[in-house]
């Protein structure tokens, strides 16, 4: 399957070149967009609420991003993050804005996910069951695509740049964690590049 980093590299290599405005919500794709897109402000730049800021972020970002005159923006969501984004979708619609929303569905709440693994507690709501975010999206006016491989995803994203305008490609991904990291109470040499 697919992961979280293969998906982001290959949208900063499909983009490369153009000037853009990325957002994220929160979680582990907040991470590894940040390890693993290429940027180069200003032509190039991030727009995160980083560390643990509040998941819904990214979708209201981007409309923000392209409002105020970003030509092109990418908006890389987690699972989590999209279901609170949903109702967003309805104004990338109405106002036409050119924002693609890159959903990164490894149906869990990652970060939240990873943390209980790693302090030896049990997974409580943090797993989700699978849900068409092409479907919801194409309700609320935004067209969508599930991409089932990279090379899916990479067919899917280049026709979805050479049309101005909102577009939405699901992107299953294998569960992943963010390494290394840095476990609570712990020193900067405790670090720990361990997997869950």
């Amino acid at each position: 399957m697919t992961t979280m980093q293969e998906v982001i590299q290959e949208a900063s290599r499909l983009t490369a070149g153009k000037e853009l405005v990325v957002t994220t919500g929160v979680g582990t794709h907040q991470s590894i967009v940040a390890r693993h897109f290429t940027f180069d402000h200003p032509r190039r730049v991030l727009i995160t609420s980083t560390g643990h800021g509040t998941m819904g972020f990214g979708v209201p970002a981007a409309i923000g991003a392209a409002e105020a005159g970003a030509e092109l923006v990418l908006c890389f969501n987690g699972d989590g993050s999209m279901d609170v984004d949903m109702p967003h979708l309805m104004v990338l619609a109405g106002r036409h804005l050119n924002v693609k929303v890159i959903v990164l569905d490894n149906r869990r709440f990652g970060i939240v996910h990873q943390f209980e693994g790693m302090q030896g507690l049990n997974h409580v709501a943090t797993e989700r069951h699978w849900k068409s975010y092409v479907h919801i999206a194409a309700g609320l006016g935004v067209p969508g695509v599930l991409c089932t491989s990279l090379s899916a995803f990479r067919r899917r994203m280049a026709e979805a740049l050479e049309h101005r305008g909102p577009a939405l490609l699901h992107v299953p991904v294998s569960e992943t964690g963010v390494w290394p990291i840095l476990k609570s109470d712990s020193r900067p040499e405790e670090m720990t590049s361990g997997r869950d």
